[in-house]
């Protein structure tokens, strides 16, 4: 739940600098200015004593960060990625891929192909929203499917040469026990009696796309997932 913190080392001339600095997220900087915490995070919940208006409110970008061509991105999976200048870690503020995009989440586990094509994706109430970005940090295309029910928690996703999978695990989000003062963490449900839902994207169109159903488990990380147009293999 740290606020985000880029450290930044420079070598050339036969010499090494090193700068860091925090991400001005609107949390880090309205907490910085009052002295204290004001805004619950992922696992700590404190009563709110700004507004929630949605992700943004508590992003704290501080999980992974983002080299796409001359911009650097700092990630957290629940809400947009911050810009910031990669020459001096100066924050530029919230990234808006596309306008329809606005406040839709960008997860901190983008995948990077050897030609600098990027897959990403985000959650937001049930809605899963793909990314695609261009070597140079463009958006080539993006999608938003309203149908696939997606947990509470997904962290990470896999990338095969023809494939985008996610694994949709069992995790709901008790919104009572939200509401009566737990984390996010805390309000997290296991379903064990449901499957989990492996969903397979055509990375050729977006719109193709085939669910399974698998027991009940959990993945936080993924190792490699690669396809020979016939079998699909994912660690």
């Amino acid at each position: 739940d740290g606020d985000g913190f880029v450290q930044a080392w420079t070598l050339g001339d036969g010499r090494a600098s090193h700068r860091a600095r925090f991400v001005q997220t609107a949390k880090f900087r309205a907490e910085q200015q009052a002295g204290r915490f004001l805004l619950p995070a992922f696992g700590t919940a404190i009563r709110p004593e700004l507004p929630v208006r949605g992700p943004d409110s508590v992003n704290v970008a501080n999980t992974s960060v983002l080299m796409q061509g001359e911009r650097l991105y700092a990630l957290w999976e629940g809400g947009s990625a911050y810009e910031l200048d990669p020459a001096t870690l100066a924050t530029r503020g919230i990234k808006t891929w596309a306008p329809e995009l606005r406040g839709m989440p960008f997860s901190a586990h983008p995948k990077v192909e050897p030609d600098g094509t990027v897959w990403n994706f985000g959650v937001a109430n049930g809605r899963l929203a793909l990314y695609q970005l261009d070597g140079a940090g463009a958006v080539r295309r993006h999608a938003v499917l309203d149908d696939v029910a997606a947990p509470a928690m997904l962290h990470d996703f896999a990338v095969s040469e023809r494939q985008l999978v996610f694994l949709l695990a069992p995790v709901q989000l008790d919104m009572a026990a939200l509401r009566a003062g737990q984390s996010m963490l805390e309000a997290m449900r296991w379903g064990a009696g449901q499957p989990t839902r492996v969903l397979v994207v055509d990375k050729s169109d977006l719109s193709r796309r085939r669910i399974f159903e698998m027991p009940a488990c959990q993945v936080f990380h993924f190792g490699n997932a690669w396809d020979d147009g016939r079998v699909l293999r994912v660690d």
